[in-house]
């Protein structure tokens, strides 16, 4: 029986987490532990939780004593963490009932195994665009690159979800979530696992869900967070040429609200430039062409 553990950081979001742990509890394949780390939510909140998983065989929950950011969560649970392979859970998310069972069937000699994400909204003030586009970049026919032969491309392309993915802890303890990135952070915490010569594989069914609503923290985060992301990885050393451009790409796209748009110039020297930026340029064109169909 594999021992898994399941990292969840909250911040009073009580109703969201009650739903992202029973996913965890109801798992064909049962983690071994479920550890909530309370980022200093408010009083009324932490009693509610204290009382749900008081006397839970396997949730236990770690309470913070002020807020510290999802990533120091993160990391204090990871240190906290038994298993010998490790998940982490957002709380506005949730697991397939076969998730973990289907990812360690395919685990093997691989770190890190990733499966594919369903989406779904329950905030009828999202765009239907943007939330078909979303799935789409979420589907097979949308990757570019595979998982398994080029995991760097592939994570900054199609930034997959955090709870996608199940992987050794002793792999997945060998880097902690940066603490002074405020967007992104999941995605440099993989992407510096993959630099760092961890294997990932791709598992083709929908294991996750993944809830879009405009609380996301990708979606509230300032853009001085956002502009500090792209620059801690553009100045990666390690990074290929092709890896630069999907940031590039996806640096203006983001930062089109704080006058960092896509110019006419921009498009035209990305349909005529190397053959990896062209590629990654239709990506993005079929990216907002799925949202409007």
């Amino acid at each position: 029986m594999a021992n898994i553990s399941i990292v969840i950081p909250t911040r009073n979001r009580y109703d969201y987490l009650k739903m992202a742990v029973d996913s965890a509890l109801v798992q064909t394949l049962p983690p071994t532990e479920v550890i909530i780390v309370d980022d200093g939510s408010a009083r009324e909140v932490a009693d509610k939780m204290a009382r749900r998983w008081a006397d839970h065989a396997i949730v236990r929950v770690h309470a913070l004593p002020e807020k510290g950011g999802v990533s120091r969560a993160r990391n204090i649970g990871k240190e906290l963490s038994i298993g010998d392979y490790l998940l982490f859970l957002d709380d506005d998310d949730m697991l397939l009932p076969d998730m973990l069972e289907k990812c360690m069937d395919e685990m093997g000699g691989t770190d890190i195994v990733g499966c594919r994400t369903r989406m779904i909204s329950d905030d009828a003030g999202l765009s239907k665009a943007k939330i078909k586009s979303y799935r789409w970049g979420y589907s097979q026919k949308a990757e570019v690159y595979r998982l398994n032969e080029d995991p760097v491309s592939h994570l900054l392309l199609h930034a997959p979800s955090i709870h996608s993915f199940l992987g050794k802890a002793s792999v997945l303890k060998t880097r902690d979530f940066d603490e002074n990135l405020k967007y992104g952070e999941d995605l440099d915490y993989w992407v510096r696992l993959a630099l760092g010569g961890a294997s990932f594989h791709k598992v083709e069914f929908e294991g996750v869900v993944y809830r879009m609503h405009r609380k996301n923290a990708s979606a509230t985060t300032v853009v001085d967070g956002k502009k500090q992301f792209y620059h801690k990885l553009l100045s990666n050393p390690e990074l290929n040429s092709g890896a630069r451009h999907i940031l590039t790409m996806k640096r203006s796209l983001v930062l089109k609200k704080d006058q960092s748009g896509i110019t006419i110039d921009q498009v035209l020297r990305a349909a005529f430039s190397p053959w990896p930026f062209n590629r990654h340029f239709w990506f993005f064109v079929r990216l907002f062409w799925a949202g409007r169909f």
